[in-house]
């Protein structure tokens, strides 16, 4: 017996010897073992069999053709079914055509005739078997990995949500599409294949402003392009390309992703981007706006009021007639005054800075009310039409805001107008569609018609754009749009705009509707009535606004204590024992604000009255005022007859009694906007 083979190695080659005589066997083993081949041995069939099972594979099988329980040519067909990689030798000591044409059949390698005539050629054949099995066995592991990587593929495929295109280069017909690519172009996969991809080519191409536009994507191996659907629809898609096969039968694979949604939400944020950069421009502008609105109407408050001093003086003097053109001056310095004062109250509309009141009103009452200054406003060739609604809702708006909207939009039609036309003003409401999901019930639409020139569509973007206007040089300031826009806005409504260029344009104000009652609307009528000589602690840090208030007060009979600092105003209502009739109080001054002011005198004389005179007020004291019957406030600059009118009503106001400890906390009334409040 020969010795136990050695542990087996990894790479070695299994070969088993099947012969019934042992000294044939054993020879055998002896000659063929070595360290890179493991020989095993078998006397029958059954132990064949058996061995070939315990030690799969085998890789070279030498099988004697008679065997004691069977054929060799069974056992090698046995062994090829189990092992289809393996080489066979059959061995025979009686050799026939019949059995070489048998041992052929069942796929033998070689067949050698008993007894060998040179035992060295054995293991030659052997070897040479051990190669062939070797490269079958290569073969099989390729088409293997082959057929693997091929059903990969397949899947990937099949799988893929990209749209996948395969076509020849050199004739462009498509060989094969995935079902993504059938979805993608509106067909089936029958459909597409056979047919040329110059089919699929837009002659449209992606803009360079797109976010994937040829010149960078094509830096990074990617082309974005604008494919054809077959049914004639155009289609932003990303292509990346690669080539497989051989010069001759090469072929192009293109995976093609759809880019629509990539491109409309760049878009999306491309106008989210500008709107950013248009609310920064409107927040600029209103910090802007309010900085200097303080300083600038108290300066207009001065003009204002001097030249009203100065024209009143020369219209009583016993030589008026001469004097007929220097009142005509005084006159011009005051409009254009009110002018200034009517630019700073738009800056600070349409930066949502101006003081904002809401009240419930019915605009038809509004409009109406304002009718016969609009026609006035027009001129007499232009007509005024109205079409107003009946059984309107109310709406929640500050009216004066919105008297400026009727009166802007008004004044914007007529400088639209070259020579005759006419304007409608129209109100409306227009119910919530079913379809429509959100809260509310619809809108209430305020529109403004006329039949001028238009608006060129190169201007429709920029029409709300503060300073932005159409008008010759010195005709407009550029604020009425932007301004109705701001208050609009800020009413928690909506402003659009249709326009044909040469024959009309509508402006549309949408508002919200609301079901609380009107609020009664009463025209404040000036008061002449005679002071009383109630004593007014006025407090201003502006000297000349100060002086100029105290004489117009002065001279209506009341009892004046200047002040310029909260300091000073503390410390003259301390001489006069905690006791005066009225405070009027500048809000913004150094080191102490008017609203610290009242709430410390307040401290000491609960029913104190108070009207807060400023240029700029920010929006919590003007709600603060509105919601306490002992205050008011009265904006910078003022006329004559409003400050007296406001301050004889506060004096003969019937008021409650106050509780000290009602007065809202100032320092939650200043809101800080680049020092202004």
């Amino acid at each position: 017996m020969p010795p136990p083979a050695s542990p087996e190695r990894p790479g070695r080659s299994r070969v088993l010897v099947v012969d019934d005589q042992p000294v044939v066997r054993e020879l055998l083993i002896e000659l063929l073992a070595n360290p890179d081949r493991v020989v095993l041995g078998a006397a029958t069939v059954k132990e064949a069999l058996r061995v070939a099972s315990e030690n799969a594979p085998i890789h070279v099988a030498l099988v004697d053709r008679d065997l004691p329980d069977g054929s060799g040519i069974d056992l090698a067909r046995k062994l090829l079914i189990s092992t289809p990689n393996l080489e066979i030798i059959l061995t025979s000591v009686s050799p026939t055509v019949q059995s070489a044409i048998e041992a052929v059949e069942v796929g033998a390698h070689d067949y050698l005739t008993k007894p060998f005539e040179d035992i060295a050629q054995v293991e030659v054949r052997v070897r040479r078997a051990e190669q062939q099995a070797h490269l079958a066995r290569e073969r099989h592991e390729l088409h293997d990995a082959l057929r693997k990587s091929e059903e990969r593929y397949r899947k990937l495929f099949a799988a893929s949500p990209d749209a996948i295109v395969v076509y020849e280069p050199a004739t462009g017909i498509i060989r094969e599409v995935n079902d993504a690519a059938a979805r993608l172009y509106k067909t089936s996969a029958t459909e597409l294949v056979g047919q040329t991809v110059a089919k699929l080519r837009h002659t449209d191409v992606l803009p360079e402003s797109s976010p994937d536009s040829h010149r960078s994507a094509e830096r990074e191996g990617i082309t974005a392009r604008v494919d054809r659907r077959m049914d004639g629809s155009p289609i932003e898609v990303e292509v990346s390309e690669g080539n497989f096969g051989d010069a001759r039968q090469g072929l192009t694979i293109e995976v093609i992703r759809d880019i629509r949604e990539r491109v409309r939400a760049e878009q999306k944020r491309r106008e989210l981007e500008g709107q950013l950069r248009q609310a920064h421009k409107m927040e600029a502008l209103g910090l802007l706006a309010g900085g200097i609105a303080h300083d600038f109407n108290n300066l207009l408050a001065v003009i204002i009021n001097y030249s009203s001093f100065v024209r009143d003086q020369l219209s009583r003097r016993a030589d008026a007639v001469s004097l007929e053109r220097e009142v005509e001056d005084v006159e011009q310095i005051l409009q254009a005054a009110n002018s200034a004062a009517s630019v700073t109250r738009q800056l600070l509309a349409f930066s949502r800075r101006e003081v904002h009141a809401p009240e419930v009103v019915d605009i038809n009452s509004v409009i109406r009310s304002l009718e016969k200054l609009v026609r006035h406003t027009l001129g007499e060739h232009v007509d005024l039409i109205t079409e107003l609604g009946d059984n309107l809702p109310y709406v929640r708006v500050d009216r004066a805001q919105f008297e400026q909207v009727v009166i802007n939009l008004a004044v914007n039609a007529r400088d639209a107008i070259a020579e005759t036309g006419w304007v409608i003003l129209r109100s409306e409401f227009i119910p919530k569609n079913s379809d429509e999901g959100g809260a509310g019930e619809g809108r209430l639409v305020f529109s403004v018609t006329d039949n001028g020139a238009g608006i060129n569509p190169s201007d429709m973007d920029h029409i709300f754009d503060p300073f932005f206007t159409t008008k010759a040089p010195g005709s407009g300031t550029g604020l009425g749009l932007s301004t109705v826009k701001g208050i609009v806005e800020q009413a928690g409504g909506q402003i659009s705009v249709t326009s044909e260029v040469g024959r009309q344009t509508t402006f549309f104000v949408s508002l919200p509707p609301t079901q609380e009652s009107a609020t009664r609307h009463v025209q404040a009528v000036p008061s002449r009535k005679s002071a009383g000589g109630e004593t007014i602690l006025l407090v201003d840090d502006d000297s000349a606004v100060r002086r100029a208030a105290a004489r117009i007060l002065g001279a209506a009979g009341y009892k004046i204590l200047e002040a310029q600092s909260g300091a000073e105003a503390l410390a003259l209502h301390e001489r006069l024992g905690n006791r005066v009739d009225l405070l009027l109080t500048d809000v913004m001054m150094p080191r102490m604000s008017g609203d610290e002011l009242a709430e410390m005198l307040i401290a000491r004389q609960p029913d104190l009255r108070v009207i807060f005179l400023t240029g700029f007020a920010s929006q919590a004291i003007a709600d603060l005022a509105s919601r306490n019957a002992h205050m008011e406030l009265q904006l910078k600059p003022f006329q004559n007859d409003g400050l007296l009118t406001l301050v004889r009503e506060m004096l003969d106001r019937h008021l409650p009694p106050r509780v000290p400890s009602l007065l809202p906390p100032t320092n939650k009334l200043r809101t800080n906007q680049g020092g202004q409040e």
